[in-house]
Formats: C-alpha cells, sequence, structure tokens
C-alpha cells in the first residue's frame, strides 16, 4: 500500500511540473475537459480513491498521521466536487483562467512539495 503511495506522490508532482511549465494551455485544455458531467464524476472518482489509498496506507506511512490528514482532505476535495456541479467548477476554472500565470506555477509548486512528500514518507518505510 505505501508503493501506491508513493506511486501516486510521483504522479501528483510530475503533474505539477506539467502545470508550473506551462499553466496556459493546460488550463485551458482543464476548460475543455470539464464540460462534461462525466468528467467530473470521474474527478470525484479519483478524490474518493485516492483518499481510499492515503487512509488505508497511512498507518504503512512515516508520518501516519498527516498522511491520514491528508486523506481526509482529499474526501473532503471529493465531496466538494460532488457539491458544486459542473456549472461552478466551470466558474472556477474560468476563475482561474483569469489569474496571472505566476500564480498558477506558485500553487503548482505546492502540488509538487506534496507530490515529493507523499513519496518520501512513502519510500523506506
Amino acid at each position: 500500500m505505501a508503493l501506491l503511495v508513493a506511486l501516486l506522490g510521483i504522479l501528483i508532482a510530475v503533474v505539477a511540473v506539467a502545470v508550473a511549465v506551462a499553466p496556459g494551455p493546460l488550463i485551458r485544455v482543464a476548460h475543455r475537459v470539464w464540460q462534461s458531467p462525466r468528467t467530473l464524476y470521474v474527478a470525484i472518482a479519483c478524490r474518493l480513491l485516492v483518499a481510499s489509498v492515503l487512509l488505508l496506507a497511512a498507518s504503512r506511512c512515516r508520518y501516519p498521521r498527516l498522511i491520514g490528514i491528508l486523506g481526509i482532505v482529499f474526501l473532503l476535495r471529493g465531496c466538494l466536487l460532488w457539491m458544486l456541479g459542473v456549472t461552478r467548477v466551470q466558474a472556477v476554472l474560468d476563475w482561474w483562467a483569469e489569474r496571472s500565470l505566476w500564480l498558477v506555477r506558485g500553487v503548482a509548486v505546492l502540488g509538487i512539495a506534496l507530490g515529493g512528500f507523499l513519496t518520501y514518507a512513502a519510500i523506506g518505510t
């Protein structure tokens, strides 16, 4: 299970690096993809899956409480997506599209840090 957390951390870091390198095109792609309710349900399922992995693997990682808290955060984010719906998610994406690309890159750095932390917490346990 800890291996899944490490792989998840690597995936998060890779996606965040892509966002940091080319935020504009990725925001446009995300905006196009989020047109469908089906995409929203896939995103909700992914967040719930990530939450499950983090919660189940927390006891096998270096920082079990923090990994468990992150699992709860992902669970809440999945529930929040469900409550927002496609229209409001589109509005959030519109808001992000209007922000400075430097702000988007700054948030991507947080994603890189999160991915690195998850990988570190899971490897060597």
